[in-house]
């Protein structure tokens, strides 16, 4: 029985190691070039703080008083990039141009974004002449 359960416990925690192929995000979002400007908007959540008015009980006895809280509301932020900044690819994994990629959003268009690895497997679930836009943050320099 312990043979058994330890060859699980082993099992499970190779598997458990390997990160999935998939990022953390996969977005879908619009963006326009204009003046080799990309412009799209995100939502953020930003912290808000205030005031409210809540019952305690105090000494067997409801009481009103006021507490701040910490509230996270969403707030659209426009983004703008040089297209020549953007990290972009197409469906087939290789890098667009600037040229190549203001051409492709001229019109707007819809752009894939993620962060992380994203798997071919994935890319292929979309058709030619998609536009991929890698956030995944620079690695910091040693």
């Amino acid at each position: 029985m312990f043979r058994s359960l330890a060859g699980l416990l082993v099992a499970s925690v190779a598997f458990a190691a390997d990160p999935p192929p998939y990022p953390a995000t996969v977005t879908l979002t619009p963006v326009t070039v204009q003046d080799g400007t990309a412009e799209w908007v995100v939502v953020k959540m930003v912290p808000v703080t205030k005031t409210v008015e809540v019952e305690v009980f105090r000494n067997g006895k409801r009481v009103k008083e006021l507490q701040t809280v910490t509230e996270y509301v969403s707030d659209l932020k426009a983004v703008r990039r040089p297209v020549k900044e953007l990290n972009a690819s197409g469906p087939d994994g290789k890098r667009l141009s600037a040229d190549a990629t203001a051409k492709a959003l001229a019109g707007g268009g819809v752009v894939v974004m993620f962060s992380g690895e994203l798997a071919p497997d994935l890319r292929k679930a979309f058709k030619d002449g998609t536009v991929f836009l890698d956030q995944t943050p620079p690695k910091p320099e040693k």
